[in-house]
């Protein structure tokens, strides 16, 4: 399961999305280096995505298993 973190405009409106492994690891990479400026600061749990495909965390680079995986697709 991922976390998630919406990317907005200055609109509101969703126009990416961050995926992270743990909802402690996607505080941290907001309160590192400033990240908060370019991607928006916290606001709230947002876990428990089932993910389709592979995908790496942004903050410790893991890889986060996307169902597609106990197909035998990647």
């Amino acid at each position: 399961m991922a976390h998630f973190h919406y990317v907005e405009d200055e609109d509101k409106q969703v126009v990416d999305y961050l995926v992270f492994c743990s909802d402690f690891e996607r505080r941290e990479f907001l309160e590192k280096e400033d990240n908060e400026k370019e991607y928006g600061s916290y606001s709230g749990w947002n876990g428990c995505h089932e993910l389709q495909f592979n995908e790496h965390c942004c903050y410790c680079g893991k890889i986060i298993e996307g169902f597609m995986k106990s197909f035998g697709t990647d």
